[in-house]
This record gives C-alpha cells, sequence and structure tokens, in this order.
C-alpha cells in the first residue's frame, strides 16, 4: 500500500475557494495579515488511517477552526525562527502542540513558517493502549532524539522519499507520538523519585512485552521478573503515569485489542469466548464487565454494529 497525496495545492494569490479546498475537510479559516504577493502551498498526504498536512505561506496568516473529535490533532514547525502564536503562547521549531478535540484553533503563523500537522484516529491509538484527552492546547517539547527521529520521518514522506509503505509509516508516526507522550508524562515534576531514563525505560520494556504477547494471557508477576523490578516501583509508575495499576493498563490493552478483533475480522464462526481467549482474556463474565465499563455496550453489541455496517477485512 503506497502512501497517498490527497491533494497537492499551489497557491500564488490568496484566494480563499483555493485555501477552502486544500482544507475542506476541516472548518479552518485563513486570513491575511498583511498586502503583497501570496504565494504558498499546502499537501496533504494520507497514510493507512491518518492524514498529514503541510505547507508554507510567505505572509502572515491568522488560521481559524475546530478540530474533529475522533482524531487526535497535534502539529509542529520545522524551521529555526519562531513560529508564531498560539492563543497568546509563542511557539519555536521543535514544539509539538497537541489540540484538544472540538475546541477551535486561533494560531498566528509568521511568513516562511513551514508547519505540519497531523490528524490520527482515536481508535487506532487504543490499539496501541494509550489514549490522550485534553481540555485546552497542550505544547511540549520532546527530548531532541525523539524530536530528530519524528522531523527526519515526516520529512522523508513529505517529501516522497521514504521507502515505508502506508502502513509502516503511520505505525513509525504512532510509535515516535506514544515515546514523546511517555516522555512528557514522566517529566520535571515528577524526576524526585526515580529517574527519568529509568521510567522511560521502564514503560518502553513494558509496551515491547506487551507487543511481544498480544495473544497471550499476561501475569504481572511475569512481566515484572521480565523486567527485572520491584512490584512496588512499577505499580507506582503506573499510578503516577496513566492514573491506573499494572494489571489494570494490561487489562485495558487487551479489552482494546479484542475490540479491535470484533471490529475488524469476520468472526462469526467463533464465540466471543474463543475471540477473547485468542487476544489473551479469560474469565469471560469479568471481561465482559470491564469491556461494558470501559466501551459502553457489550462485546455482542459491537459485534453486531461490525456486521451490520459490513465492515471489510483489514487484518
Amino acid at each position: 500500500m503506497k502512501i497517498k497525496v490527497i491533494k497537492k495545492i499551489q497557491l500564488n494569490s490568496f484566494d480563499m475557494e483555493q485555501l477552502r479546498e486544500s482544507v475542506k475537510d476541516s472548518d479552518f479559516e485563513h486570513f491575511q495579515l498583511s498586502r503583497g504577493q501570496f504565494i504558498g502551498h499546502n499537501k496533504q498526504l494520507l497514510l493507512a488511517n491518518s492524514i498529514i498536512s503541510t505547507g508554507q505561506y510567505n505572509q502572515k496568516i491568522f488560521v481559524r477552526g475546530s478540530f474533529p473529535k475522533d482524531m487526535l490533532t497535534f502539529g509542529m514547525v520545522l524551521n529555526e525562527s519562531t513560529a508564531g502564536a498560539l492563543s497568546g503562547q509563542s511557539l519555536k521549531r521543535g514544539d509539538l502542540v497537541f489540540f484538544p478535540e472540538n475546541d477551535e484553533l486561533h494560531y498566528l503563523i509568521p511568513e516562511n513558517t513551514i508547519w505540519i500537522t497531523f490528524n490520527i484516529p482515536r481508535q487506532r491509538l487504543e490499539q496501541y493502549g494509550f489514549e490522550f484527552s485534553l481540555n485546552k492546547a497542550c505544547i511540549i517539547r520532546p527530548l531532541s532524539s525523539d524530536f530528530l527521529s519524528l522531523t527526519s520521518l515526516m520529512e522523508g514522506l513529505c517529501n516522497d522519499k521514504s521507502s515505508l509503505n502506508a502502513e509502516e509509516a503511520e505505525e513509525s508516526l504512532i510509535e515516535n507520538i506514544h515515546n514523546i507522550l511517555i516522555g512528557d508524562a514522566l517529566g520535571e515534576q515528577k524526576q524526585r523519585k526515580l529517574k527519568r531514563s529509568k521510567k522511560i525505560m521502564l514503560l518502553k520494556k513494558v509496551h515491547s512485552y506487551l507487543n511481544d504477547n498480544t495473544l497471550s494471557v499476561i501475569k504481572v508477576s511475569d512481566l515484572i521478573n521480565d523486567l527485572d523490578c520491584s512490584h512496588r516501583t512499577i505499580n507506582y509508575l503506573f499510578k503516577d503515569t496513566f492514573n491506573m495499576s499494572l494489571k489494570q493498563y494490561i487489562t485495558k490493552t487487551k479489552l482494546n485489542q479484542f475490540r479491535y478483533v470484533l471490529q475488524n475480522q469476520h468472526n462469526e464462526d467463533k464465540t466471543l469466548k474463543e475471540i477473547a481467549e485468542y487476544c489473551g482474556l479469560t474469565h469471560m463474565g469479568r471481561v465482559a464487565q470491564e469491556y461494558r465499563m470501559l466501551f459502553v455496550e457489550n462485546p455482542k453489541e459491537t459485534r453486531l454494529k461490525r456486521n451490520k455496517n459490513n465492515v471489510p477485512d483489514s487484518l
């Protein structure tokens, strides 16, 4: 599966119709703030499920609009100059901005700013076992290694120099964002009890262990032995970072995987119990109860919706 260019628009004047066309799937408005010849370009790429938008204008532009609720929207700037003001806060190269769902953007883009935005379906993030919700915009300064990794990926995709296909590019994008979020969640105010590098290493090891055992029943004791750390340390880490125990985190990850299989695979010849066991979940009664608490519907309803909508296989 190749990475698809949805649209590529060269702007030789401040043409509102062209600007609307370049962002026609959103509600964003653009306002030119100075006179003179306007030159710019917008480009949109479609990965497997996510959308990347990039562009640059030679003049100051004010952008206003709202974000979709079912997508995690975030953006960054790639050039060296100060990159404008977001709701009164100045942005610089390397700042990663996460926007709250259903909120309205008020963003001043200085001339010649190279900007890039991403839209990842929240359902895709849940498949990786994490969520990210906000009441207001959040600005994160990634570690230099994370920033370089992300920008290298993005610049390769936008310049058509990437060897990755759409699925691989999306997985790499989500992994980069996950690493940045983990790094930020373990920021300065939480360094007092454990060193930041140790926290990040432990979380990455847990994530790797879960990926390696997606179809297995995972026992907390086995995972802790594999990590070579104490039960108290790992539980404090997860309570402090995700506000849940390691066991709860594992269960939520498995439930998201269970839901993904119900939504995306033909499985009418399997019972719900068989599918749950395939995902490493036991005790179906407890699984159904926890599933309903997390997704506000039971597994049978999820499967019926999938059959009703006739969703094609994606695995």
